[in-house]
């Protein structure tokens, strides 16, 4: 039996012509005026943290302006607290109730009192603070939180507050989900987080930092489309932008299991290569399902037994980032190339008794099935400032994929444990090829008057799936 599914091809073409408006939000806010208490003046650069209660989990943040003012908006209905904090003041805190998307809290005038005291002897020892809000980025510092000597970044994230790994994989950070890792700014292995965080070792970055990520349309335009993305970008440490280093781990264990992976990085001012591979098969893939997009069953049900932990998972990979700029930093371009393969093993065996007023039947089945895959993933994003008013996007997105599937089952029930009353068996096989090509071309102009720009995006994708199917079956009665 052969089954098809035709590829899936579509081209969109969209124009805008953009002009300022007026938008009024409906959500809540929050605002009040910090001064200080001695000087009577407004007190700037005064870091404001909003939480949830009862459970504390930030919500948002953001620092006082040059009159002492701060707002936080967009908030939705419920109970929170806001910590107030500045150098050489005592913290302030405050418990609000939002009732109504309408509410608009003003705090009013919040008095900063002076936090020194005089000390006859004292001996300061500095510490760097775990977490900071700077604007609207979250920033954690490493070294604040105790890792391991050979820690990836997924390690890190697992000890930090806010931060939440789900059974899947998927990153959340205040309940909002990571897409995409950044490197100095960089995407790193496109939208794979998983490429980064078991991959990049903790010892190479300075500082962890959760932002908003505009699309490229709004980069284009300068109006907010609402495909806005959080993400982490990763600050590399200064000595480690210059010359080449990297990672090397092997490891083995009971019941043959192994693991190994290596990590090479070249990074300068501008310029970023990585390579990087691994093989192990202790069920640990190093990366998320490549064929998102395309119906693969294959693919599909590995990724799943991965994550449950059934049965033997062997995969190997390897990859090259690279990033860097051209023609005094008006062309930049920026893109991965990516390989894996895995081959998943599963077998059960299922003995049970059912005891009856006339005896017993016993169920004897045993089940074995083999998932091997290929994938291959390459996408770039070309950007091109052709002068201060005219830009041009470049995104290629191509996936490539095939994999086998093997499935053997047989059943038998007999009576007590001797007489035979019926039996099956069932023998599976499919095999499958794939591939998935994407891409956009997106262009911007800003006329001289501030706030008006004309945009298009052409963008086409086109995809196919074939999968031939061979089934065997037999049942006794």
């Amino acid at each position: 039996m052969t089954r098809t599914c035709h590829y899936i091809e579509y081209w969109i073409i969209s124009f805008f012509l953009l002009i300022p408006f007026s938008a009024f939000s409906e959500d809540a806010e929050v605002k009040g005026t910090l001064f200080d208490a001695s000087l009577k003046i407004p007190v700037e650069m005064a870091t404001v943290r909003l939480s949830h209660l009862p459970d504390s989990t930030f919500i948002s943040g953001t620092a006082s302006d040059k009159d002492g003012l701060f707002k936080l908006s967009g908030l939705v209905p419920g109970k929170y607290f806001i910590h107030i904090t500045y150098l050489g003041y005592q913290s302030v805190y405050k418990n609000i109730e939002i009732k109504a998307l309408s509410d608009r809290v003003d705090l009013g005038r919040l008095v900063l009192y002076s936090a020194d005291t005089q000390l006859k002897e004292a001996v300061v020892v500095g510490k760097q603070p775990g977490v900071m809000v700077n604007n609207d980025t979250l920033e954690y510092s490493p070294t604040a939180f105790r890792t391991t000597k050979n820690a990836v970044i997924e390690d890190l994230l697992k000890k930090l507050p806010g931060v939440e790994i789900d059974e899947e994989g998927k990153i959340l950070v205040n309940g909002q989900e990571i897409t995409q890792v950044m490197v100095d700014g960089k995407e790193f292995f496109g939208n794979d987080p998983k490429v980064a965080t078991k991959n990049l070792p903790v010892d190479m970055i300075e500082r962890l930092q959760v932002v908003e990520k505009k699309s490229d349309m709004e980069e284009l335009t300068g109006i907010d489309d609402g495909n806005r993305q959080y993400i982490i970008n990763l600050k590399v440490k200064r000595d480690k932008k210059r010359g080449v280093f990297g990672t090397a781990l092997a490891g083995g264990g009971t019941q043959e299991k192994y693991e190994a992976n290596a990590l090479i990085n070249k990074f300068s001012k501008e310029t970023q290569l990585t390579v990087l591979g691994g093989s192990n098969n202790t069920n640990n893939m190093g990366f998320s399902d490549m064929l998102k997009g395309i119906p693969s069953q294959v693919a599909a049900q590995a990724s799943q037994a991965a994550r449950t932990g059934r049965g033997i998972m062997r995969t190997h990979m390897g990859g090259v980032n690279y990033a860097d700029r051209y023609l005094d930093g008006k062309m930049k371009l920026n893109g991965n190339i990516f390989v894996a393969n895995f081959n998943q093993d599963e077998s059960r065996s299922l003995y049970r008794e059912n005891f009856q007023t006339s005896g017993f039947n016993t169920l004897h089945r045993n089940q074995w099935n083999n998932n091997k895959s290929t994938q291959f993933r390459t996408n770039w994003k070309w950007e091109y400032q052709i002068d201060k008013k005219n830009r041009l996007y470049f995104r290629p997105n191509i996936v490539l994929g095939d994999g086998n599937r093997k499935e053997w089952a047989d059943y038998r029930t007999l009576k007590g444990d001797t007489m035979l009353l019926d039996s099956s068996y069932v023998d599976y096989w499919a095999k499958e090829k794939n591939y998935y090509l994407q891409g956009t071309l997106s262009y911007g102009h800003n006329f001289d008057k501030r706030g008006r720009n004309f945009s298009v995006d052409i963008s086409g994708t086109r995809s196919n799936t074939n999968i031939i199917i061979r089934l065997r079956t037999k049942v006794s009665i």
